[in-house]
């Protein structure tokens, strides 16, 4: 305003905003943020987001828009209820009513009942006069999300374990003790997961970067440190997938149950140590591949087995890394997670199912140009050292090929939205490709703040946990078994996504989502 000239004047204001919005997107907190308590709201002034001028804190509320404005400024059509008032209900209200629909149940007073419980519990959770801000149960940290719809910190309500119980010994998802407020982002992540498991990935994620510090130094020890840590995450995952996989992993399965509070108590103390009880005889089968209904022949041919050798002995030497072989096939995953059936005929499946995946549910109407061959070739070339720079596994976590295992390798897009003429193809885990959803990429650090923050409290996680002895009358009685048990049908998880909107999410569909 010095100068007089309103041109000179709205050009500074522009790359004012500019840069104020830029570290909004990189996950500070607006400036304009408030972070008043009870008794600082009587004395403290802000800038109505409508106006401009000083008003006391106590007398702004949240407009239409979304900004916090003066009482001049708030008409009655201008003024919306608080973030906690607004989401929450409609969010419970919609899982609610998506569970009674899928158990064939009508809507009567106990749905109401649920749906209140619920709310009231959740409720308790935020911080904030105005709602905005919150306690993140998956840290205990405070989060406070920049005004942007779809930020990766905005809050959501996750259910925590596969299921809680109602009043009437119904299974139900979304019940008001099986409930917490976690940002969006790692309600993505965790998906059907156990939350013990995501206790196990900010651990890995705070000693992965410490590792990846001392190898940056030089340390040498550090390399052997850090196979040790991936070796410890795999077979952990095998583990809480195997206890995961005793209840159903569809959500209407789940809800079709009759459970008593001693039967669902025995199961919580498995979903929270990730062990199973003492003396558990249990076996389970660990599908990566799907045989049902199909004739088991090799679908290489003679000149593609040669074609698929003679590249792989390429990128051995280029590398210098010898891959192990089994029945003459390469095998690219952790070698402690690897398949006993691996060989010829069952990559065939494998790269096909994947192709078949991209094809339908991923590229959708655009045109694919891989075939099998090209997708199994792209599976090895990614998982060598000399490429980690480029596709590194974007939590470093290792790669297996189990259903429903939060290590499965997945075939992702390496940049969403865009179409590389390279090569837009990216091989990671399905942890990390749910984490990413389809943030931008200046999000990702904060991606990977709230992930090395994980520490669940221990009513969640508790590897400590002394179990009771196995009993068998507690058990659920059903065979462990995938086969029945597919993701085909790919249903939502994190509450706050309407369901419409989830089957858009690339992120989630069974294209990236391979388990």
């Amino acid at each position: 305003m010095a100068t007089g000239d309103i041109l000179q004047t709205w050009i500074v204001l522009a790359r004012e905003v500019d840069a104020t919005n830029r570290r909004i997107r990189n996950g500070e907190p607006s400036p304009g943020t408030c972070h008043c308590d009870t008794a600082s709201r009587l004395v403290n002034f802000h800038i109505c987001g409508q106006c401009g001028k000083d008003s006391l804190c106590q007398d702004m509320d949240q407009h239409v828009y979304g900004y916090r404005a003066c009482p001049s400024c708030i008409s009655s059509s201008g003024k919306l209820p608080s973030a906690v008032e607004r989401t929450i209900p409609e969010s419970v209200t919609r899982a609610v009513y998506i569970e009674f629909k899928l158990s064939h149940l009508p809507r009567n007073q106990h749905t109401k009942d649920l749906i209140s419980t619920a709310i009231l519990s959740l409720k308790d959770q935020t911080t904030g006069h105005s709602g905005t801000s919150y306690v993140n149960a998956f840290s205990g940290k405070q989060e406070i999300p920049p005004a942007e719809t779809c930020h990766c910190l905005m809050f959501s309500i996750d259910a925590v374990f596969p299921f809680g119980r109602d009043q009437q010994g119904n299974a139900r998802v979304h019940v008001a003790d099986n409930l917490c407020i976690i940002p969006i982002a790692l309600n993505y992540c965790k998906h059907t997961s156990l939350p013990v498991f995501m206790n196990a990935l900010g651990q890995f994620r705070r000693e992965y970067e410490e590792l990846e510090q001392r190898i940056k130094d030089g340390n040498g020890s550090a390399l052997h440190q850090l196979a040790a840590l991936q070796c410890d995450i795999v077979k952990k995952c095998r583990q809480y997938t195997d206890i995961r996989t005793k209840v159903p992993y569809r959500k209407d399965h789940r809800m079709r149950m009759k459970i008593h509070s001693k039967q669902l108590e025995y199961l919580k103390e498995e979903w929270v140590s990730g062990k199973l009880h003492p003396g558990s005889q249990q076996q389970f089968i660990r599908r990566w591949i799907r045989t049902s209904g199909k004739r088991i022949t090799c679908g290489w041919s003679t000149s593609q087995r040669a074609t698929i050798t003679r590249i792989v002995c390429e990128i051995e030497e280029w590398t210098g890394i010898q891959l192990p072989k089994y029945d003459g096939c390469p095998y690219f995953a952790h070698e402690g997670a690897r398949p006993e059936n691996w060989s010829w005929v069952t990559t065939y499946i494998l790269a096909d199912e994947r192709l078949q995946r991209m094809t339908t549910a991923c590229n959708r109407k655009w045109p694919t140009i891989d075939n099998a061959m090209t997708i199994f070739l792209e599976m090895i070339f990614q998982n060598k050292m000399k490429l980690q720079g480029e596709y590194r596994e974007f939590l470093g976590l290792p790669l297996v090929l189990d259903y429903h295992n939060p290590l499965c390798l997945v075939v992702a897009h390496k940049i969403h939205d865009r179409i590389n003429e390279n090569n837009n193809i990216l091989i990671e885990s399905r942890t990390s490709n749910f984490l990413k959803w389809e943030y931008p990429a200046n999000v990702y650090p904060t991606l990977k703040r709230i992930v090395s923050g994980l520490h669940l409290p221990k009513t969640y996680a508790n590897e400590d946990l002394i179990l009771s002895r196995y009993d068998a009358s507690l058990e659920l009685g059903r065979v462990v078994d995938y086969e029945g048990d597919m993701d085909d049908e790919w249903e939502p998880e994190a509450v706050g996504v309407r369901e419409d909107e989830a089957h858009d999410m690339e992120a989630w569909v069974p294209s990236d989502s391979d388990d």
